[in-house]
């Protein structure tokens, strides 16, 4: 083993003073795509009439295209001195792989990635406790703009997630733009004694259909999208009624919509006040006539 390291460092140290020819070619190769990438990040940029996911996901292309340029680049440089260091290396492969068990996970993952189109940039996607559109996606990490949860969905926090890529080996991936960026969201509607829990579903529903009315086209669409994407059975776009009971016992009436991610939170605020209202009206009505 000492053998080797040492065979390693020799390997090395001539690699340092003897291939100042293919440092420089390294040097020019880095700068070069370097300035490739800087100029397509500047010229996406200024598309203003290319919608906002088509720009991501080129850009992400070009990324990951000069990423693999430059690493075979790099090896068809290097690679006369490297099969002397490579031979050298071989003794202690072993512990290397040990040592970089999380690299090679992270390597794995983004293969799955890739394979299975699992994280496409642009679209929203959940990975245990993070939720967040992807931005970027590299051979070791993958980044999104974190997204709220519950009734905070479509609307961003702020902050950036860093995800290495070996959670995709590990962890299910949720996706809530899959063949576009619809998902069923719902609000909950506790229930007084006064109201009848019929009553109640006829008029929330009323108002779930007048609030999702303008998306009603794209959702039709999307939900044929997903059905021959996916030969998954047909689902229903119209809003949906659920009636439950707390653990208080107490009615809660649950109304789902099919709408875009984006609009989720300001669907779900248009549905609680329009239907809290409803609510109120028809608690006070029933309370008079029973009076």
């Amino acid at each position: 083993m000492e053998s080797a390291l040492t065979d390693i460092g020799e390997s090395t140290a001539r690699l340092v003073t003897e291939g100042w020819p293919q440092i420089i070619s390294t040097i020019i190769l880095i700068a070069g795509l370097s300035a490739i990438r800087a100029f397509a990040a500047h010229f996406l940029k200024h598309r203003k009439g290319m919608p906002r996911q088509l720009r991501l996901r080129i850009g992400d292309q070009i990324r990951l295209g000069l990423l693999v340029i430059g690493a075979a680049g790099i090896v068809v440089i290097w690679a006369p001195e490297l099969r002397t260091f490579a031979l050298s290396l071989a003794a202690v492969a072993a512990a290397i792989a040990i040592a970089t068990k999380e690299l090679l996970m992270c390597f794995a993952g983004a293969i799955i990635r890739a394979s299975g189109e699992v994280a496409e940039p642009g679209e929203v996607i959940r990975v245990g406790e993070h939720r967040g559109e992807v931005l970027e996606r590299h051979l070791l990490t993958t980044t999104l703009l974190e997204v709220g949860q519950g009734s905070q969905i479509g609307r961003f926090t702020g902050r950036i997630v860093t995800l290495p890529n070996s959670v995709f080996l590990t962890t299910p991936v949720k996706r809530y733009s899959f063949v576009g960026d619809f998902i069923r969201h719902s609000a909950e509607f506790p229930l007084a004694e006064e109201i009848d829990p019929a009553e109640a579903e006829k008029a929330l529903l009323e108002i779930a259909e007048e609030t999702v009315a303008s998306y009603r086209a794209q959702a039709e669409a999307h939900r044929k999208k997903l059905a021959k994407r996916t030969d998954a059975p047909s689902f229903s776009t119209e809003p949906e009624a659920s009636l439950q009971l707390s653990s208080s016992g107490q009615a809660v009436l649950e109304i789902g919509v099919f709408v875009p991610v984006s609009a989720a939170a300001s669907v779900e605020q248009d549905l609680l006040k329009k239907g809290v209202a409803v609510l109120r009206r028809l608690k006070a009505e029933n309370a008079k006539a029973g009076a």
